[in-house]
């Protein structure tokens, strides 16, 4: 895919959504909206046992976690799956995952 990869992570979804591949990896914009609830998301990575999964951060060791409609630069291992993992019972959520021009 060109840089400017994209990624639907969530689309009327109300819980964990499934997990979408990064191809490039790299400087990447998440961003979430949807009727919160009093809910959480957290954007996350398959760890390399394919197995676990583990929060995504920014670029100064941040994780990826919001409560309300926004979005942040994260940086995502290349090829890795990611998806955004939802606790509480929110709806509507809305995700994109787009990569970042370098």
């Amino acid at each position: 895919m060109a840089s400017g990869e994209k990624l639907t992570l969530l689309s009327n979804a109300s819980a964990t959504g499934s997990a979408k591949t990064a191809q490039l990896g790299g400087a990447y914009f998440w961003s979430i909206v949807g009727t919160w609830a009093g809910a959480t998301a957290t954007l996350q990575y398959l760890g390399p046992d394919g197995a676990t999964w583990v929060d995504v951060t920014d670029n100064v060791g941040t994780v990826a976690s919001l409560t309300a409609n926004g979005g942040r630069e994260v940086i995502v291992p290349q090829g890795s799956g990611v998806r955004v993992s939802i606790t509480g019972s929110p709806s509507a959520m809305y995700s994109t995952l787009v990569r970042s021009p370098i």
